[in-house]
């Protein structure tokens, strides 16, 4: 009977534990500009980008410490999430939209 019980209660144990939903970061929107990393409080981790405008095309640039571009990317209207790039300190974003975009 010990045995039942343990064996349920790893059951129940992994159960809950894989229903857990992770919490994320709070959404932030970027509207037209240059932003430091560093000075956008994200978390670490995989971050996606999103434009949200129903008409406007969006532009993301990030470019590392050296000034190197590492990442560059045209957002369609309304479109999907995309993954970016781990983002590091000394990380500059540069966004160019008339109405912004979402980095979760």
């Amino acid at each position: 009977m010990k045995k039942y019980m343990l064996a349920f209660l790893i059951f129940l144990l992994l159960i809950f534990h894989m229903l857990t939903i992770p919490v994320g970061a709070e959404p932030k929107t970027l509207n037209q500009g240059f932003y430091k990393v560093e000075d956008l409080n994200l978390s670490k981790g995989v971050h996606t980008v999103q434009n949200a405008s129903p008409t406007d095309y969006a532009f993301i640039a990030i470019f590392d410490s050296n000034q190197l571009t590492r990442q560059y990317m045209r957002l369609d209207p309304q479109s999907a999430k995309y993954t970016l790039i781990p983002l590091e300190t000394g990380f500059d974003i540069i966004v160019s939209s008339k109405s912004g975009i979402i980095i979760n």
